[in-house]
């Protein structure tokens, strides 16, 4: 959320204080109150600690110790190729990003790969710097909870590496294809079509 406001964080092992991120990022192993799954039934989000319990036994991971620490800036500051672009957004913009990559891709099908849980750090940053691919997510309790990410938007994230072949891509599509869907001109025609057949009669 900061980086998305213009700051540069660095985020220790010793500094999240979220316990499923900071296994998530092989910085601390998961407390049993969440592997057993039971702390997701105390905040409502499952009823069955069972349901938890395997929602976290599925969870992607960095290898414990595998890194020192996470910096998120704006992509504009960042001073090299990052390992991974985060974007937060309304889901009509991201998916011309996932349509981007799938043309990067040659028309292979995108995936999503979530559990509707550890939206940003798990679906959106571990699982493409460890997958090597784009992922999308429809969010979760606790970015939503945590951070400014509105109701009306959602987040994915893809290898840094392949930012200048998703621009060229988006670049190609902003040609025809975004402007043509934002102008709704199929949508317009069905919902007034008593508007389409009098514009006919008068042509003739």
């Amino acid at each position: 959320m900061r980086a998305r406001h213009g700051a540069v964080v660095r985020l220790e092992p010793d500094a999240c204080a979220c316990p499923a991120a900071a296994a998530a990022f092989g910085f601390k192993p998961l407390p049993e109150g969440l592997a057993s799954g039971r702390g997701l039934v105390g905040f409502g989000i499952v009823t069955d600690p069972a349901v938890g319990q395997e929602m976290f036994r599925g969870m992607p991971r960095l290898t414990s110790g595998s890194i020192g620490g996470i910096v998120a800036c704006p992509l504009s500051q960042a001073p090299r190729t990052p390992d991974v672009v985060v974007l937060e957004g309304p889901p009509e913009n991201l998916m011309w990003v996932a349509l981007a990559d799938l043309n990067r891709a040659g028309g292979a099908r995108r995936h999503g790969d979530t559990a509707v849980l550890q939206a940003t750090c798990v679906d959106a940053v571990v699982i493409p710097h460890v997958q090597q691919r784009l992922n999308f997510s429809l969010g979760c309790y606790g970015c939503r909870e945590a951070t400014d990410l509105g109701p009306d938007e959602t987040v994915l994230g893809f290898p840094g590496q392949r930012l200048a072949a998703i621009l060229v891509a988006l670049e190609a599509l902003n040609e025809k294809a975004v402007p043509r869907s934002r102008a709704k001109q199929v949508y317009k025609t069905l919902m007034c079509p008593k508007e389409v057949e009098d514009a006919g009669k008068d042509a003739h």
